[in-house]
């Protein structure tokens, strides 16, 4: 994402600030707004990449509950 924000003419400091706020807001929005994930999610109005998202997901949770597998004894 920062490649990409420089691509889209910030330099790489402004890049790296914007993600940074961006990612402290998410957070923060999560633990401190007293919301729900589907409340937190529906604060998005457009989702342009929710395919993706979700194919994302299920990604992570095969290769995570995999990986859970190997390390239970």
């Amino acid at each position: 994402m920062r490649a990409l924000g420089e691509e889209f003419g910030l330099s790489p400091q402004e890049s790296v600030r914007a993600l940074d706020k961006m990612l402290w807001g998410a957070v923060a929005t999560i633990r401190e707004s007293g919301l729900s994930q589907e409340e937190v999610m529906d604060l998005i109005p457009v989702k342009p990449m929710q395919e993706e998202a979700d194919a994302l997901v299920a990604a992570y949770r095969a290769k995570l509950t995999a990986l859970r597998e190997k390390l239970r004894p």
